[in-house]
């Protein structure tokens, strides 16, 4: 099915409009009794004014000078394009196959042509291109057992003038590639009919941060047919993003490639109560303090 969505709006400020186009593409075709694709998308097209700070106190509020903007001629303009394709094929009673295939690209522009002197405000453009692509495979094998494979490779680049960029044409240009793979397996375990448990692996290889083991483990005890209770412990790992490490000062952020990748590990307790159509659930969460890697 296709969907769309169109929205606009003028803003309470000047230079405060605001205008998008969001559509979405889902499709799902059966090839035969063992194998069935679907392929999803979306496209985002984005426009809004930046009208700047406007530092007026409530009390002075009047109908006009709440609305003035100190940038009249600033605009940001975002654009997201994404695809993924899945394939699931039956190879037999227990055993099974899937994988995954996907793309993402994002355009940035935030073009601010304004000039005011006492205000420290200059003519300013910064472009940025994104792009991710990559995929994944799953084996899914008898007795609860299954390995995996994932990929990513992220291009960035960036285009940045002002004139407080000390170079002889007031322009800096940043392009990075990254890329990630990763194995994973798990294995679920029932000593008794009540209780369930999964212990998993994954390896991370990041192309700039190295290697790391994430090993985890969850359990499920049915005390009845109403009440379950539920556990995991687990390290969790974040890399930052080309984002993160690169993104160009715009005088709203700017990235770190001093940045490490952060772990810690995290655990949850829960319990589910099921009755006729309904179910209730209560978790808690906790997490050791982050620490960088």
């Amino acid at each position: 099915f296709l969907t769309g969505t169109k929205q606009t709006s003028d803003g309470y400020r000047i230079n405060s409009a605001y205008d998008s186009d969001y559509i979405t593409m889902n499709y799902g075709y059966k090839l035969n009794p063992l194998s069935k694709m679907s392929l999803q998308g979306q496209f985002l097209n984005k426009k809004v004014g930046i009208p700047g700070k406007n530092s007026t106190p409530v009390s002075a509020y009047n109908s006009h000078q709440e609305l003035l903007a100190q940038t009249t001629n600033c605009l940001q303009t975002d654009k997201e394009y994404s695809f993924q394709a899945q394939y699931e094929h039956q190879i037999n009673e227990n055993t099974s196959v899937s994988s995954k295939l996907y793309s993402t690209f994002l355009d940035h522009s935030y073009e601010q042509n304004d000039t005011n002197f006492l205000l420290w405000i200059s003519p300013q453009t910064t472009k940025t291109n994104n792009k991710s692509l990559g995929g994944d495979i799953q084996l899914n094998l008898p007795d609860d057992l299954l390995f995996g494979y994932s990929y990513n490779h992220d291009f960035y680049d960036s285009w940045q003038k002002s004139t407080s960029i000390m170079t002889l044409d007031n322009t800096l240009s940043t392009y990075k590639e990254i890329s990630n793979w990763a194995v994973f397996s798990q294995k679920t375990f029932q000593p008794y009919n009540e209780l369930r448990i999964t212990p998993g692996l994954r390896y991370n290889s990041h192309a700039t941060f190295g290697g790391q083991f994430i090993p985890q483990i969850a359990g499920v005890w049915s005390i009845n047919n109403q009440i379950k209770l539920t556990g995991n412990i687990g390290k969790s790992f974040r890399a930052p993003t080309v984002d993160d490490l690169y993104w160009p000062d715009d005088g709203f952020m700017k990235g770190n490639s001093s940045l490490k990748p952060e772990s810690a590990i995290e655990y949850d307790l829960g319990t589910q109560y099921s009755e006729l159509a309904r179910t209730f659930k209560f978790t808690g969460f906790y997490r050791d303090k982050m620490v960088s890697c």
